[in-house]
């Protein structure tokens, strides 16, 4: 289905990165959640620096799907349960436009695969 979505519209692409490992005994796939936000783009590559050079480590993985008609990125960020507040705080200095959505719980890897 969502081949079929990226064919029917050709503005929009589908970006996914596989999750780090853990540094940590204590972190761990069961304290990840997905952060989703929505953000104006014009260029992914300048999205992605941005992301990685504002978070760092505590970016876990992502996903990224670009509406480039309407300039628009919708992101699942994955991060440690305990780092929410810092990432929410670090996103919004660097995209200060960006909307936020609910934080879900997420099971593991096989909820962000990378291909």
């Amino acid at each position: 289905m969502a081949k079929d979505m990226l064919q029917t519209y050709a503005g929009i692409s589908l970006h996914r990165v596989a999750m780090l490992p853990f540094p940590g005994e204590c972190d761990g796939p069961a304290s990840l959640v997905a952060l989703p936000l929505v953000a104006s783009c014009t260029d992914a590559q300048d999205l992605r620096k941005t992301l990685h050079s504002a978070l760092g480590a505590r970016l876990r993985g992502y996903r990224m799907c670009l509406d480039r008609p309407r300039e628009r990125a919708s992101l699942s960020l994955l991060v440690q349960r305990k780092d929410v507040l810092h990432t929410v705080c670090c996103v919004m200095r660097v995209l200060p436009h960006a909307e936020f959505g609910r934080v879900v719980k997420v099971a593991g890897a096989e909820e962000f695969p990378c291909h």
